[in-house]
């Protein structure tokens, strides 16, 4: 769910992105599927760019972008790829990747090309958030929370056996902006750490 600077409320779902209009009239719905130029109907993730009027639509068949907001064209990229969830910090992209494809996926010209990080040296985990501050990657993985400090050339893993992460399973983890704080969410529960 996103909301943007015109307070149209986006919901993705996995039959497209359903757009919600007029809150103080009850909410008034439209849906937009695959038929609208985006990747697919399943939307895993939105993310609203307000000061470009940019939507992102991470999808489990690439990202869609329509750089001019909603009713633009829209543009994919990594077709085939389950990108899973979508981040941008200073016009750097940056996508969680599950599936055969998995990993982090970060792109410098704006999805012209993408270099693919792995966060384990066996390659075997694929990403099911990821979320980008000033002073780290954060991907949200099935094996623990991994984290970059050097712009995803590596990868330190946070599991229970070495942190207060109570479950390997790490869902979703919210940074806050311009903070080392963390709010990490696991299959046993919810951990604040800085």
């Amino acid at each position: 769910v996103a909301i943007d600077n015109q307070g149209t409320l986006y919901i993705a779902t996995d039959n497209g992105i359903s757009l919600g209009w007029n809150v103080e009239l009850g909410l008034f719905f439209e849906n937009y599927d695959d038929s609208f130029g985006i990747a697919s109907n399943v939307i895993n993730q939105v993310v609203i760019d307000n000061a470009n009027t940019a939507v992102y639509l991470a999808t489990n068949n690439g990202l869609s972008v329509s750089s001019l907001g909603f009713f633009d064209e829209f543009t994919n990229y990594l077709n085939g790829a389950n990108v899973s969830s979508f981040s941008i910090r200073n016009g750097v992209w940056y996508l969680g990747v599950t599936g055969e494809q998995h990993g982090v996926y970060i792109s410098i010209d704006q999805g012209e090309t993408f270099t693919r990080r792995k966060l384990d040296p066996v390659d075997i985990v694929p990403v099911l958030d990821v979320e980008v501050t000033e002073f780290a990657i954060y991907a949200s993985t099935a094996s623990g929370l991994a984290v970059s400090v050097d712009g995803g050339e590596n990868f330190n893993f946070y599991t229970p056996d070495n942190s207060a992460i109570a479950s390997s399973t790490v869902n979703k983890v919210v940074a806050l902006r311009n903070t080392s704080i963390q709010a990490v969410a696991t299959s046993r529960g919810l951990i604040i750490s800085e």
